[in-house]
């Protein structure tokens, strides 16, 4: 199975300059849990995490602080996606055989990776947008045993076509 299969090409991109407040809002109607950050070519520079976004952002809980005192080396929050972001830990290829991607996503705890045609965005590949064809895979395998069921399931055990 190839990336191309599983990849999401629809993507939401931010800019580097583009706030912190409002890149933290755009992946959660699509589930994303990370977002490419490209440049004004639609190069990949960066991606930002939902941990990224949420860094340095949580409010200082008033009750912790002793006798009014202001919090001390508190930073100063971070305004723009340039200055949270990550650099992409993992990058494919739309040709590369999705089993790489994911050792490497599993290798570096990324949830995601950046899928480049040379240095351009096309798509994002997924936990989800893999395990997904996984199971979409076993399920077809299953049916193909099934009798009565023409698929081209299991050749290697002998059942090139079902009965139709």
């Amino acid at each position: 199975m190839r990336v191309r299969d599983v990849m999401t090409r629809d993507v939401v991109t931010v800019s580097p300059d583009s706030p912190v407040r409002d890149a933290a809002v755009l992946p959660a109607p699509k589930g994303f849990t990370t977002l490419p950050v490209v440049d004004e070519w639609g190069e990949p520079v960066g991606v930002i995490t939902e941990a990224d976004a949420l860094r340095d952002r949580l409010p200082v809980d008033p009750r912790s602080l002793v006798h009014g005192e202001a919090p001390h080396g508190r930073p100063v929050p971070r305004r723009t996606v340039a200055e949270v972001m990550s650099e992409p830990a993992v990058g494919a290829s739309p040709d590369m055989d999705v089993a790489e991607p994911a050792r490497q996503m599993l290798e570096h705890g990324a949830r995601s990776a950046c899928v480049l045609d040379g240095r351009r965005l096309v798509g994002v590949v997924t936990r989800r947008d893999m395990l997904r064809a996984i199971s979409r895979d076993e399920r077809d395998r299953h049916v193909a045993a099934v009798p009565g069921v023409v698929d081209v399931g299991f050749p290697e055990a002998g059942h090139a076509v079902g009965h139709g």
